[in-house]
């Protein structure tokens, strides 16, 4: 199964596809499977063209509280970290409601909590 959609995951690495690459890795780890709250669909139902098929993606994410949007980062700092260990990325920040995590090796990854204002975030 695919993330609890993270909603942010920034990866700095020396090309933009290695970048590109490990920011869907990390954010496909940021996950709480089985939680009743996330609604996953066949990737298929969304796109019909899709090259995933029938597996599952997120659609969407009911509440989460504290105690599992930090289980769900620390799954996707681990992977980070374990990418920047191999020097296949060189950072990572984490987004999920709020709350931030960075793998940067410059400390405890795990440790960094930013709470921010609720708020949506747009991509372009």
């Amino acid at each position: 199964m695919f993330s609890t959609r993270p909603d942010a995951v920034t990866v700095l690495a020396d090309t933009a596809a290695m970048a590109d690459a490990a920011a869907t890795v990390i954010a496909n780890a940021v996950d709480l499977a089985g939680h009743p709250n996330i609604r996953r669909v066949p990737a298929c139902e969304l796109a019909p063209d899709s090259d995933l098929g029938e597996r599952l993606v997120t659609q969407a994410v009911g509440e989460l509280n504290s105690d599992e949007i930090h289980v769900a980062l620390s799954t996707g700092v681990r992977v980070a970290e374990s990418l920047r260990v191999a020097k296949l990325i060189r950072a990572a920040a984490l987004n999920l409601r709020g709350e931030t995590r960075i793998a940067d090796g410059e400390q405890d990854a795990l440790s960094v909590t930013e709470s921010a204002p609720e708020r949506n975030l747009v991509h372009a």
